[in-house]
């Protein structure tokens, strides 16, 4: 009792702090008639208020529930209707005694309605286009313009596709012995590609294409990326259009064509840009992987860049200090090719440096970097054990002195700094050599006749 008696208390107080609340604010006294019928309509009014909104929320969540039930309704209808596009019209696609028109138009159907994903897409494209899809409207004897509805609604799913066009395409262009095509067909098939993925790449904003940004995507589809672009040039100036956008695949991309090329010379934006990939700020796993592409990319197309072969040398020769921060298999490379290159317009057309063949321009910098490394480690206890792809060292030594050794017996001039660095090698013990793993290429005899000959001279 003593609790009802103080609950019918404290709500007692409740109306009156209430109605004298409402006598401060409308001057009326709760307590006379007046005042009562005024409490009355005010307590309506709340309950009405609380009764519209709690039907306006269940107005609101019966239209949302609607709404998703239609969505859910529309979407199994829909579900329904492209099981039955793939049951009628995938037959018709893969049908080789049917017109390529029809199975063409069957297959455009089944890319816009959504019918099928993207790699079912592209590997239907791809029957037709072995069975001659392109020449079934350009006669042999006419050149293809690049358009095809086809083609056309591919692009319709770019460029979220992207990724599955280029790992199709490896497939696509790989050599396939049991199922040759004739060169004509082949490189039809590679241009509808190229085409594709051109359209993907230029025809998107930026956001769109944020995969290109990333250093893993890069690291796998780069060189596939850089080969759908070898055909046909970029053209009407797009390299240079590329090269002021945001993701860093286009940029690469404008780079190694040279940024709209001018005359035989590689575009000197475009050289310093990928020199700035060769060695990253920040050397993440990502972005040496992709330092070592870009530097294979570059030989590739045989560019004679003094510049880089600077810059390669530098990584090889820190390569011993820490394996895990250079793209040093492919830096090497690029060095040792380099000291065979020459300026030749016919075969090194992009040609940067001193205006000598690499020999020359590499040289000074070779023998300066091995005498260097040499220094700094002989107070150390070296073993050939210590040397291999899993070991804690990389064999500088050899792969440096191989250069140096080949470039002399092909007849090339070495220079003071190159002899006294041989000399000082070849003054190192024979467990000091086999600990470099110099006794892999025969160093002391080969050593003795390059001195010899350099002696002559």
């Amino acid at each position: 009792m003593d609790h009802e008696a103080a609950a019918a208390e404290a709500a007692l107080l409740g109306r009156r702090r209430h109605a004298s609340t409402m006598s401060k604010l409308f001057d009326v006294d709760p307590d006379s008639f007046r005042g009562k019928v005024f409490l009355l309509a005010i307590d309506k009014v709340v309950i009405g208020a609380l009764l519209a909104l709690a039907f306006a929320g269940y107005s609101w969540w019966t239209k949302t529930e609607t709404r998703t039930y239609e969505a859910r309704l529309r979407e199994t209808d829909l579900g329904f209707r492209r099981a039955e596009y793939v049951k009628e019209l995938v037959p018709l696609v893969v049908d080789s005694e049917l017109d390529l028109s029809a199975r063409a138009q069957a297959l455009i159907a089944l890319i816009e309605t959504r019918s099928v994903g993207d790699k079912n897409a592209l590997g239907l494209a791809e029957r037709l286009l072995r069975s001659g899809l392109v020449r079934s409207d350009y006669p042999e004897n006419l050149m293809w313009h690049r358009d095809h509805p086809v083609l056309d609604a591919l692009e319709g799913r770019m460029p979220a596709a992207l990724e599955s066009l280029l790992q199709h395409y490896m497939v696509s262009m790989a050599p396939d012995e049991e199922r040759p095509l004739p060169p004509r067909t082949r490189s039809d098939i590679e241009e509808f590609w190229s085409e594709l993925f051109f359209r993907a790449l230029d025809r998107h904003q930026d956001p769109q294409l944020t995969a290109l940004n990333s250093d893993a995507f890069l690291i796998n589809y780069l060189w596939v990326m850089d080969r759908l672009l070898d055909g046909p040039p970029l053209r009407n100036g797009k390299a240079k259009e590329w090269f002021v956008r945001d993701p860093k695949g286009l940029r690469i991309l404008a780079a190694l064509r040279g940024v709209g090329v001018v005359g035989i010379n590689q575009h000197a934006l475009g050289r310093e840009y990928l020199l700035t990939l060769v060695s990253p700020r920040h050397l993440t796993s990502d972005g040496l992987s992709l330092a070592g592409t870009v530097i294979r990319l570059q030989e590739e197309r045989k560019w004679v860049s003094k510049a880089l072969a600077t810059r390669c040398l530098e990584i090889v020769l820190r390569e011993d200090e820490d394996m895990r921060t250079t793209p040093g298999l492919a830096a090497g490379s690029y060095v040792e090719w380099y000291a065979t290159a020459k300026r030749d317009e016919a075969t090194t057309p992009f040609a940067e440096g001193d205006g000598a063949n690499g020999w020359d321009e590499i040289q000074p910098a070779l023998a300066a970097g091995l005498s260097a490394y040499l220094s700094r480690i002989s107070g150390e206890k070296i073993q050939a054990s210590d040397f291999g792809p899993t070991k804690k060292r990389n064999p500088l030594v050899l792969p440096l002195i191989e250069i140096l050794l080949d470039g002399i017996e092909r007849g090339e001039k070495p220079s003071e700094a190159t002899r006294q660095v041989l000399m000082e090698v070849a003054s190192l013990s024979d467990e000091r050599l086999q600990a470099l793993l110099l006794d892999r290429i025969d160093f002391r005899l080969r050593a003795s006749k390059a001195l010899a000959g350099m002696q002559g001279k």
